[in-house]
């Protein structure tokens, strides 16, 4: 099921047709290609962080600056709405567990490509130097890269292959020709499935109860620079 969002992302921008919300005589290019990079700054959320407050009351969560490097892939279905995705690769880290009590401290460091797909609504006609547009979404995000650790007391430590994400932001465009276009994105993104699952050490007082941890990450600076439209 998890890979079935990747595969409605192509029907998506494969069987929408381009006049949708449009007037007969808009006469615009519809789908355009960009790239751009940014930065994240992560913290969790889950059984695993109430945890850490309810047993170690000096425990707080550092959060740990990480990049995101874009590939998108835009279409425009009037001079209002469009669809994005493309690829994503995004670093995401956080120390969960600074000044804590404990010997053994979690820090969780991952990689992720992953694959939006976002509506976005223009605050004006597309045609304009200068827009706002705000976006909601979800993303598919694939682990590529783990450099997580965690105490060698905990019975098990497991990160996620696959997790889902709900995503909203908003842009500034800046147009300086039809074909030429300068953006900043700010997106906000939480995890709806597990990212990472642990089981504690045998002498705790819920040895089998699995915690988890899930991600919460703003996604800013996001300059990107378009490269063609079609």
């Amino acid at each position: 099921m998890k890979y079935l969002f990747g595969i409605v992302v192509l029907a998506v921008y494969v069987f929408v047709p381009t006049n949708i919300f449009a007037s007969d005589s808009t006469k615009t290019k519809t789908v355009s290609f960009s790239v751009g990079a940014g930065l994240t700054s992560s913290s969790v959320y889950g059984s695993m962080v109430a945890r850490n407050n309810q047993f170690d009351g000096q425990s707080t969560m550092e959060n740990k600056i990480g990049y995101t490097i874009r590939f998108n892939i835009e279409k425009q279905v009037g001079s209002m709405v469009f669809f994005n995705t493309g690829l994503h690769y995004t670093q995401k880290q956080v120390d969960p567990m600074v000044k804590s009590n404990s010997i053994y401290r979690d820090r969780l460091k991952t990689g992720y490509i992953s694959i939006p797909l976002e509506l976005g609504v223009n605050l004006w006609p597309q045609q304009q130097h200068a827009n706002l547009s705000l976006l909601v979404g979800a993303f598919s995000n694939f682990c590529i890269a783990d450099k997580s650790t965690s105490g060698p007391d905990r019975v098990g430590f497991k990160v996620s292959g696959i997790t889902e994400t709900l995503a909203a932001g908003a842009r500034l465009s800046l147009y300086q020709s039809i074909s030429s276009k300068f953006f900043v994105q700010y997106n906000y993104c939480q995890d709806i499935t597990n990212t990472y699952i642990e089981t504690l050490y045998w002498t705790s007082n819920e040895p089998n109860k699995k915690f988890v941890y899930k991600y919460r990450t703003p996604l800013f600076l996001q300059a990107c620079c378009l490269l063609c439209k079609t």
